[in-house]
């Protein structure tokens, strides 16, 4: 019968290096989730957690690769539980569970609302990253996003049930223009017009916005989810400015808005 051992190891760049050059039958490496994991392991914000480095009878790396490769990239040292001696073929049973989400880690820590909070996070740093498609964030980075911006709670609360596609823009929205320091009622005029579809000003471009994706929610190939992102993006820069908005020509920078950074995100702060 073989023997399974556990403990908890600290493996520095030379050790990852060495597992993993016995790592011959393991899944494609994911450079997204290594480059996670190194932002996560160079904050200082890895912890043990009781997930293994698994490592089989014959010394092969069964789980873990892309800790090890995170770790050996980063240079610095990797505390961890590692799992020797164990039967090759569970490399198979490995990673098939639910994976938990940063809204059930809210959800267990009773924040209401917590699949609306956590989605509105994303878009919150999205519209500072100025990108089209939208930054995976490690939970870790959400965490820090929660307790630089609280009031997100309150804004992903308000936009309940308005335009499902695209609640958490508004919530963003919402939240960014009180960010920003407009008064409470400009933040309360984006959700007035986004329930009633009554302007809040001549040629409102909320109004516009949210008619437009009305008038082609059925045509995918017109309204893509970047464009439709793009869209709400445009309009609400324009909404804030109390700018009129006519078509639907976009604004050619991507996801972005004045005043509205990763500076001001902070998440590199």
């Amino acid at each position: 019968m073989q023997q399974v051992t556990s403990k908890i190891e600290t493996l520095n760049k030379q050790m990852c290096l060495n597992l993993l050059s016995r790592n011959k039958n393991n899944r494609k490496l994911n450079r997204n989730k290594v480059e996670e994991y190194k932002r996560d392991i160079a904050a200082g914000k890895w912890e043990v957690n009781g997930e293994t480095i698994g490592i089989d009878i014959n010394g092969n790396v069964v789980n873990g690769q892309h800790r090890l490769v995170a770790a050996a990239e980063c240079g610095v040292d990797l505390i961890t539980v590692v799992v020797r001696g164990l039967n090759p073929d569970v490399v198979h049973t490995i990673d098939t569970g639910k994976k938990r989400t940063f809204a059930d880690r809210l959800f267990m820590n009773d924040i209401p609302n917590s699949t609306a909070v956590a989605a509105t996070l994303k878009t919150l740093a999205n519209l500072a990253f100025g990108q089209i498609k939208i930054k995976t964030l490690t939970h870790s980075e959400m965490a820090k996003l929660l307790d630089l911006h609280p009031g997100i709670i309150d804004s992903a609360a308000a936009t309940a049930k308005i335009f499902p596609k695209m609640a958490t823009y508004i919530g963003a929205g919402h939240y960014i223009i009180k960010y920003l320091g407009y008064p409470q009622s400009r933040a309360d005029d984006l959700l007035y017009v986004w329930k009633s579809g009554q302007q809040s000003y001549n040629y409102d471009a909320m109004v516009f916005v949210r008619e437009y994706l009305i008038k082609h929610q059925n045509n995918e190939l017109r309204v893509s989810i970047d464009f439709r992102r793009r869209l709400f993006n445009t309009g609400l820069e324009k909404f804030i400015q109390m700018h009129p908005m006519q078509n639907a020509r976009l604004n050619g920078r991507g996801l972005s808005i004045s005043g509205w950074t990763e500076r001001e995100l902070g998440l590199n702060a």
